[in-house]
């Protein structure tokens, strides 16, 4: 069976479901950190957290939460991510 990056999962561009494409690489402001969850929103689980200045991928944004590639794909606040 073939596996599929976690891109794959979202359409390109913007659609109805609220989900945009960005595809950018973007840095953590947040002083202390970043959570990051499995799923937008924060009553979803966190899986783990980035620290203040690292550099990562945005696949795409959602309801204000950025979709970044952190351990298979995950979910993070786009207020303390700035793109590059």
């Amino acid at each position: 069976h073939t596996l599929f990056p976690y891109t794959t999962l979202f359409r390109s561009g913007s659609n109805n479901d609220g989900y945009e494409t960005i595809n950018k690489w973007g840095k953590v402001t947040a002083k202390i950190g970043l959570n990051v969850r499995n799923a937008p929103g924060t009553s979803n689980s966190i899986k783990g957290a980035m620290p203040y200045n690292h550099r990562v991928y945005v696949y795409g944004k959602k309801n204000g939460w950025y979709n970044v590639d952190y351990s298979g794909g995950g979910w993070c606040t786009s207020q303390y991510i700035k793109l590059e």
